[in-house]
């Protein structure tokens, strides 16, 4: 007999057995909206629950995402970590290369991209860096090259770009010497 709550019982089963019918993924078996993990192994077929043969790790509550998601490449290395909230993307969200390097870093909000995002090249030198806004590029953002200068930026406002990209990094200084992307910039964050 299972302890009385108030939460629904939880199970694994392989992601095969999951069907999506009117929004909400159902076991197979029963019809029923799904609450635990579902699982797709790798190759491990006589323990398809063996965790470090798995290539996809998702939670479900009641017949939706709600919980940890994760993704491996086929040689076990995590390429993706995040946590979904009520079938949505929600928090920090984490990509990485075969390698095990981060490749990526970025964060949801009720499924959409919001606040700071973070893109690396494979040995971890920053390519790009920015903000979103309900889903869209919002305020400064910028690219890099493997060496980690800046090669350019541009600010947008609501996805749309607010200013032009520059093709030169100009040094901080003085307000009447600043140009190119400092000077973007300081008129975004309303500098003097």
């Amino acid at each position: 007999m299972y302890p009385m709550t108030n939460q629904p019982r939880t199970e694994n089963i392989l992601r095969t057995q999951l069907i999506l019918r009117n929004g909400l993924y159902l076991n197979k078996q029963n019809n029923k909206p799904f609450t635990g993990m579902a699982i797709e192994p790798v190759c491990n077929e006589n323990n398809p629950f063996d965790l470090s043969k798995a290539i996809t790790r998702i939670e479900y509550k009641n017949g939706k995402r709600d919980g940890c998601y994760n993704y491996f490449h086929k040689n076990g290395q995590l390429m993706f970590r995040g946590s979904y909230t009520n079938g949505k993307l929600q928090g920090s969200c984490e990509g990485f290369y075969e390698n095990g390097q981060l490749e990526r870093r970025e964060n949801y909000k009720n499924g959409k991209l919001q606040g700071s995002f973070e893109a690396f090249y494979h040995h971890g030198q920053l390519i790009e860096t920015g903000n979103f806004k309900d889903g869209k590029r919002h305020g400064p953002w910028g690219w890099f090259d493997e060496d980690g200068n800046q090669v350019s930026g541009q600010i947008f406002k609501n996805g749309n770009t607010a200013e032009e990209e520059f093709d030169e990094v100009y040094p901080c200084g003085p307000k009447e010497s600043r140009g190119g992307f400092q000077k973007l910039l300081d008129i975004w964050l309303d500098k003097p």
